[in-house]
Protein backbone atom coordinates (compact mmCIF):
# COMPACT_ATOMS: atom_id res chain seq x y z
CA UNK A 1 0.00 0.00 0.00
CA UNK A 2 2.82 2.69 0.55
CA UNK A 3 3.86 2.11 -2.75
CA UNK A 4 0.71 3.23 -4.25
CA UNK A 5 0.81 6.35 -1.86
CA UNK A 6 4.29 6.90 -3.14
CA UNK A 7 3.38 7.14 -6.61
CA UNK A 8 0.66 8.70 -5.85
CA UNK A 9 2.32 11.79 -4.65
CA UNK A 10 4.66 12.13 -7.18
CA UNK A 11 4.85 14.38 -9.57
CA UNK A 12 3.59 12.12 -12.09
CA UNK A 13 0.19 12.75 -13.40
CA UNK A 14 -2.24 10.16 -12.00
CA UNK A 15 -3.72 9.79 -15.88
CA UNK A 16 -0.16 8.98 -17.27
CA UNK A 17 -0.60 5.81 -14.01
CA UNK A 18 -3.68 5.24 -15.16
CA UNK A 19 -2.52 4.54 -18.82
CA UNK A 20 0.94 3.14 -17.71
CA UNK A 21 -1.06 0.50 -15.08
CA UNK A 22 -4.08 -0.06 -18.10
CA UNK A 23 -1.47 -1.06 -20.62
CA UNK A 24 0.44 -3.10 -18.56
CA UNK A 25 -2.89 -4.97 -17.86
CA UNK A 26 -3.75 -5.49 -21.49
CA UNK A 27 -0.25 -6.94 -22.06
CA UNK A 28 -1.03 -9.51 -18.99
CA UNK A 29 -3.91 -10.23 -20.48
CA UNK A 30 -3.21 -10.60 -24.05
CA UNK A 31 -0.09 -12.87 -22.94
CA UNK A 32 -2.78 -15.44 -21.10
CA UNK A 33 -5.09 -15.37 -23.63
CA UNK A 34 -2.20 -16.31 -26.42
CA UNK A 35 -0.91 -18.80 -23.45
CA UNK A 36 -4.56 -20.79 -23.15
CA UNK A 37 -5.53 -20.83 -26.85
CA UNK A 38 -1.63 -22.14 -27.71
CA UNK A 39 -2.51 -24.52 -25.14
CA UNK A 40 -6.13 -25.51 -26.52
CA UNK A 41 -4.99 -25.27 -30.34
CA UNK A 42 -2.23 -28.14 -29.34
CA UNK A 43 -4.49 -30.58 -27.55
CA UNK A 44 -6.75 -30.33 -30.75
CA UNK A 45 -4.68 -30.17 -33.41
CA UNK A 46 -1.32 -32.45 -31.67
CA UNK A 47 1.73 -33.77 -33.38
CA UNK A 48 1.49 -37.30 -34.44
CA UNK A 49 5.08 -39.15 -34.97
CA UNK A 50 5.06 -41.71 -37.12
CA UNK A 51 2.81 -43.35 -39.70
CA UNK A 52 -1.31 -44.37 -38.61
CA UNK A 53 -1.89 -47.44 -38.76
CA UNK A 54 -4.85 -50.04 -39.52
CA UNK A 55 -5.83 -53.17 -41.11
CA UNK A 56 -7.75 -54.11 -44.43
CA UNK A 57 -9.23 -57.08 -45.38
CA UNK A 58 -10.96 -58.85 -48.36
CA UNK A 59 -12.18 -61.81 -46.92
CA UNK A 60 -9.81 -63.68 -44.99
CA UNK A 61 -6.79 -61.97 -46.34
CA UNK A 62 -5.55 -59.20 -44.70
CA UNK A 63 -3.09 -56.33 -44.73
CA UNK A 64 -1.28 -54.10 -42.24
CA UNK A 65 -1.70 -50.35 -43.30
CA UNK A 66 0.92 -48.52 -42.10
CA UNK A 67 0.21 -44.76 -43.52
CA UNK A 68 -1.01 -46.42 -46.32
CA UNK A 69 -0.93 -50.00 -47.36
CA UNK A 70 -1.69 -51.85 -50.80
CA UNK A 71 -3.62 -55.30 -51.02
CA UNK A 72 -4.13 -57.66 -54.00
CA UNK A 73 -7.25 -59.39 -55.37
CA UNK A 74 -7.34 -61.99 -57.89
CA UNK A 75 -10.97 -62.90 -59.08
CA UNK A 76 -11.43 -66.09 -60.39
CA UNK A 77 -14.97 -64.88 -61.98
CA UNK A 78 -15.53 -62.56 -64.57
CA UNK A 79 -17.64 -60.10 -62.92
CA UNK A 80 -17.47 -59.96 -58.94
CA UNK A 81 -18.39 -57.88 -55.93
CA UNK A 82 -15.94 -57.94 -53.22
CA UNK A 83 -16.67 -56.86 -49.35
CA UNK A 84 -13.56 -54.25 -48.19
CA UNK A 85 -12.73 -53.45 -44.77
CA UNK A 86 -10.79 -50.92 -43.10
CA UNK A 87 -10.26 -51.05 -39.43
CA UNK A 88 -8.63 -48.06 -37.49
CA UNK A 89 -6.28 -49.56 -35.18
CA UNK A 90 -4.89 -45.99 -33.94
CA UNK A 91 -6.25 -44.21 -30.35
CA UNK A 92 -7.64 -41.55 -32.60
CA UNK A 93 -10.01 -40.83 -34.95
CA UNK A 94 -8.26 -40.70 -38.71
CA UNK A 95 -9.49 -40.58 -42.34
CA UNK A 96 -9.19 -43.71 -44.70
CA UNK A 97 -8.78 -43.35 -48.49
CA UNK A 98 -9.01 -46.17 -50.97
CA UNK A 99 -8.45 -46.39 -54.84
CA UNK A 100 -6.99 -48.77 -57.09
CA UNK A 101 -3.57 -48.91 -59.60
CA UNK A 102 -3.43 -48.13 -62.70
CA UNK A 103 -5.19 -51.76 -64.73
CA UNK A 104 -2.90 -53.68 -67.42
CA UNK A 105 -6.04 -53.87 -69.56
CA UNK A 106 -8.50 -51.50 -70.24
CA UNK A 107 -12.00 -53.79 -70.33
CA UNK A 108 -11.92 -54.24 -67.21
CA UNK A 109 -14.31 -52.02 -65.11
CA UNK A 110 -13.49 -50.79 -61.23
CA UNK A 111 -16.06 -48.82 -58.70
CA UNK A 112 -18.28 -49.05 -55.79
CA UNK A 113 -21.83 -50.27 -55.96
CA UNK A 114 -24.62 -48.50 -55.22
CA UNK A 115 -25.50 -50.34 -52.12
CA UNK A 116 -21.76 -50.05 -50.60
CA UNK A 117 -22.23 -48.78 -46.74
CA UNK A 118 -19.50 -46.21 -47.14
CA UNK A 119 -18.71 -44.38 -50.30
CA UNK A 120 -15.15 -43.69 -51.35
CA UNK A 121 -13.84 -40.40 -51.65
CA UNK A 122 -10.19 -39.00 -52.47
CA UNK A 123 -10.20 -36.59 -49.53
CA UNK A 124 -11.06 -39.37 -46.98
CA UNK A 125 -13.65 -40.37 -44.99
CA UNK A 126 -13.68 -40.08 -41.09
CA UNK A 127 -13.17 -43.40 -39.28
CA UNK A 128 -13.32 -43.45 -35.07
CA UNK A 129 -10.61 -44.97 -33.04
CA UNK A 130 -11.35 -49.13 -33.21
CA UNK A 131 -13.73 -48.82 -35.69
CA UNK A 132 -14.24 -50.17 -39.21
CA UNK A 133 -15.53 -49.10 -42.36
CA UNK A 134 -17.35 -51.38 -44.98
CA UNK A 135 -16.82 -50.83 -49.16
CA UNK A 136 -18.57 -52.58 -51.58
CA UNK A 137 -16.59 -53.04 -54.69
CA UNK A 138 -17.38 -54.35 -57.61
CA UNK A 139 -15.25 -55.45 -60.68
CA UNK A 140 -16.17 -56.62 -64.05
CA UNK A 141 -14.00 -58.68 -66.83
CA UNK A 142 -10.69 -59.86 -64.53
CA UNK A 143 -10.82 -62.69 -64.28
CA UNK A 144 -7.69 -64.49 -63.54
CA UNK A 145 -6.29 -60.77 -63.49
CA UNK A 146 -4.98 -59.22 -60.46
CA UNK A 147 -5.91 -55.75 -59.06
CA UNK A 148 -3.84 -53.93 -56.71
CA UNK A 149 -5.97 -51.59 -54.29
CA UNK A 150 -4.23 -49.52 -52.36
CA UNK A 151 -5.01 -47.36 -49.18
CA UNK A 152 -4.23 -44.06 -47.11
CA UNK A 153 -4.33 -42.96 -43.70
CA UNK A 154 -4.43 -39.55 -42.61
CA UNK A 155 -5.54 -37.47 -39.29
CA UNK A 156 -9.30 -36.31 -39.29
CA UNK A 157 -8.15 -32.54 -39.83
CA UNK A 158 -6.13 -33.57 -43.13
CA UNK A 159 -7.97 -33.62 -47.07
CA UNK A 160 -5.71 -36.92 -48.52
CA UNK A 161 -4.68 -36.85 -51.82
CA UNK A 162 -4.22 -39.91 -54.86
CA UNK A 163 -0.77 -41.59 -55.04
CA UNK A 164 0.91 -41.22 -58.51
CA UNK A 165 -0.44 -43.93 -60.66
CA UNK A 166 -3.92 -44.52 -59.20
CA UNK A 167 -7.57 -43.67 -59.99
CA UNK A 168 -10.70 -43.07 -57.47
CA UNK A 169 -12.91 -45.46 -57.16
CA UNK A 170 -16.29 -44.17 -58.79
CA UNK A 171 -20.02 -45.52 -59.21
CA UNK A 172 -20.41 -48.70 -61.22
CA UNK A 173 -24.11 -49.53 -62.04
CA UNK A 174 -25.54 -52.54 -62.97
CA UNK A 175 -27.32 -52.36 -65.98
CA UNK A 176 -31.24 -52.62 -65.42
CA UNK A 177 -33.33 -55.75 -67.27
CA UNK A 178 -33.76 -53.43 -70.00
CA UNK A 179 -30.58 -52.46 -70.96
CA UNK A 180 -29.55 -55.96 -70.86
CA UNK A 181 -32.03 -57.02 -73.26
CA UNK A 182 -31.26 -53.85 -75.81
CA UNK A 183 -27.61 -55.05 -75.74
CA UNK A 184 -28.32 -58.51 -76.09
CA UNK A 185 -31.28 -58.26 -79.17
CA UNK A 186 -30.06 -58.28 -82.81
CA UNK A 187 -30.25 -54.42 -84.16
CA UNK A 188 -32.00 -55.02 -87.03
CA UNK A 189 -34.88 -56.49 -85.21
CA UNK A 190 -35.02 -53.20 -82.99
CA UNK A 191 -35.81 -51.25 -86.00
Amino acid sequence: MKIFKKLLDTKVSTSYMFILFGVSGLMLMGYFSYAWFTVQGVQQYSVVTGNLNGTVAIGSNSVAINGTGVITHTHTTDSATITLTVTNTNDRAVKNSIYYYTLSDSSIEVGYTSDSPTIPTVEGISVEAGKTLTYKIKIKGASGKQIKIGFSMGLSNSSLTLPGGTTSFSLLSDQTGAETLVEKANSEDLD
